[in-house]
């Protein structure tokens, strides 16, 4: 082996850590962890170049002294590494002044020493180049000097590598890739160091220098990704933040773990702290928030919340997505309030418009209105009125829910919409409120008919709940009754089979 082969086992490692660092310094985008690692790159193309020179000069004393001065760069890359793994992990330590300045004590006192080996022993007491060609070969023994500068450098290893295991294993699996390649990388340096002490390689070879150049190709892939991973979870923060969501990630005790800006501003302006709160606490305060609020279920599982805010209505939509770990067992949740003022303001308008009331499919109360009109006239006399009232709606709604509630109505708007004669009409005109306009119908036949509308419903299976409803009924004989005071009969007389209903079963709604 002479110099000529030990510089071409160098050359590619030196063009690829040249390269590296080339790369780096015409970076656009950087961050404190790329800029230590250019210095960290500088420092390992500056020992590079010494280590080559040694090898090519015709001068002992030249060889000499590129054989001290590589200590230079040999001694800054402990620490500046170690800054560049804490930047990179975003440990939250930040050294003081003082600690830099004694981190970098060494490195600086090693400059003066290389500058001046050639008239101390403190680098080294012994220095003899034996042969400059076709091999150097040196006859080296180190000074005390060198031998701090060691100590001082494993330290400094020992806890970067402390601090890089540390934080690897804490990271999630998601973020462990830029953190692997460290590792492998710290593990590279560490095992040409090994090489080095143990002499397993011919001493003219520094495998050290050969190492820490497959390091950097490893920490330099681990900088790409560890910025495409902040990318990614700068994106997330974007998403999670500016969004027009109102996002809550709650516990598994649905406690509020942690919210986005949109949901702090907006909950806050109104009030309600979110801080340690559960999620029934703040549906609760969006339930209290003004005159009129109400709750209406949606379907797939989301609710509604109306808030009278000034003038006009919010409407907040809540739906909620479980949160499993990698085994599948439940870890909490996440609650996302979305305003759909809008949207549900166009339906109310459109529903209007056609007449229907969105969660039975009957007739609505604008409707209504219009058949009131067109069948209040002598060709539809005698016209009676049937107005009913559902019975249990609000202990449905407190001890099963709103989604039963809403299926209450529902098989009670099926069942009157069944029983409604041709010449007649019903619709809903209210929460749990319907009525019939029957044209040309006496009392008895609308009796009957209340007979066999409570028939029907008494009969009916397979439902989680009791259906029951409160009937009454009245008749319009003469175009001189006001149509108003009969629909007002037919309502009082409902209200007192209700009262009948709950002195029966002792429920009321």
């Amino acid at each position: 082996m002479d110099n000529n082969l030990i510089i071409g086992i160098y050359s590619p490692f030196a063009l690829i850590s040249a390269v590296i660092f080339t790369v780096e310094l015409l970076r656009r985008f950087k961050r404190q962890e790329d800029y230590l690692f250019s210095l960290i790159c500088f420092c390992a193309v500056g020992w590079f170049a010494t280590n080559i020179t040694g090898l090519l000069v015709d001068n002992a004393e030249m060889a000499e002294f590129c054989i001290n001065f590589a200590l230079i760069f040999v001694g800054f890359i402990p620490p500046i590494l170690l800054l560049f793994t804490l930047k990179f992990y975003k440990v939250s330590y930040r050294p003081s002044a003082k600690i830099l300045l004694l981190m970098f004590t060494i490195p600086a006192i090693n400059i003066l020493m290389a500058v001046t080996s050639g008239y101390h022993t403190l680098m080294n007491t012994q220095l003899d180049i034996i042969s400059l060609t076709p091999l150097r070969e040196v006859e080296l023994t180190w000074g005390p000097w060198f031998w701090v500068h060691t100590a001082y450098s494993y330290v400094i290893s020992i806890t970067m590598i402390i601090v890089i295991l540390y934080q690897h294993f804490r990271l999630s699996r998601f973020y462990r890739l830029p953190s692997s390649l460290m590792v492998i990388g710290v593990s590279f340096t560490l095992l040409g160091n090994i090489v080095t002490l143990l002499e397993l390689l011919p001493q003219a070879i520094d495998p050290t220098l050969i190492a820490m150049s497959l390091s950097m190709i490893l920490f330099n892939l681990a900088i790409i990704n560890n910025n495409k991973s902040k990318f990614v979870r700068f994106s997330h923060g974007m998403i999670y933040n500016y969004l027009n969501l109102y996002i809550l990630v709650l516990d598994e005790n649905h406690h509020v773990v942690d919210f986005n800006r949109p949901a702090l501003d907006w909950f806050s302006s109104r009030g309600i702290v979110l801080n340690a709160s559960t999620i029934d606490n703040i549906t609760e305060a969006l339930l209290r928030k003004g005159k009129g609020t109400k709750k209406s279920s949606e379907e797939y599982g989301s609710i509604d919340y109306y808030i009278n805010c000034g003038d006009f209505p919010v409407v907040l939509n809540l739906r909620t997505h479980k949160m499993a770990d990698a085994n599948g067992d439940s870890i909490g949740s996440i609650a996302v309030f979305t305003d759909v003022t809008q949207n549900r303001m166009l339906i109310e308008k459109l529903e209007k418009k056609a007449g229907m009331d969105s969660l039975t499919g009957i007739a609505n109360h604008m409707a209504f209105d219009g058949a009131r009109k067109r069948l209040n006239t002598p060709d539809h006399l005698p016209l009676s009125i049937i107005v009913c009232d559902a019975n249990g709606l609000k202990q449905i709604n407190d001890t099963l829910g709103h989604q039963h509630g809403d299926m209450l109505l529902r098989v009670i708007a099926e069942v009157l919409e069944k029983a409604c004669p041709k010449t007649g009409f019903v619709a809903r005109t209210g929460g749990d409120e319907f009525i019939y306009l029957l044209s040309c119908t006496s009392p008895d036949a609308s009796y009957a008919l209340i007979e066999q509308i409570k028939n029907v419903l008494s009969n009916l299976e397979n439902l989680p709940f009791v259906v029951s409803v409160a009937l009454g009924t009245a008749t319009k004989h003469s175009m001189e009754e006001n149509l108003e005071d009969v629909i007002a009969l037919a309502d009082s007389r409902m209200y007192k089979d209700k009262k009948q209903f709950k002195e029966q079963f002792g429920r009321y709604t």
